[in-house]
This record gives structure tokens, C-alpha cells and sequence, in this order.
């Protein structure tokens, strides 16, 4: 079950960076 844990944290974490990621560094998106 740790395991479980461990994996849905890094997957809400991947799926936070790619939402928050155009906001945060727009001129890294750009580029």
C-alpha cells in the first residue's frame, strides 16, 4: 500500500508542474 501512496503523490505533483508550469515561467514557455 506504500507504494500506492507514492505513486499517486508523484502523479499529483507531475499534474500540478504541467498546470502551474505556463503560469509560473511564461518566458520559458514561450521559448
Amino acid at each position: 500500500m506504500v507504494v500506492v501512496v507514492v505513486v499517486v503523490m508523484v502523479v499529483m505533483v507531475v499534474v500540478s508542474q504541467l498546470f502551474w508550469f505556463p503560469i509560473r515561467s511564461p518566458i520559458c514557455y514561450q521559448i
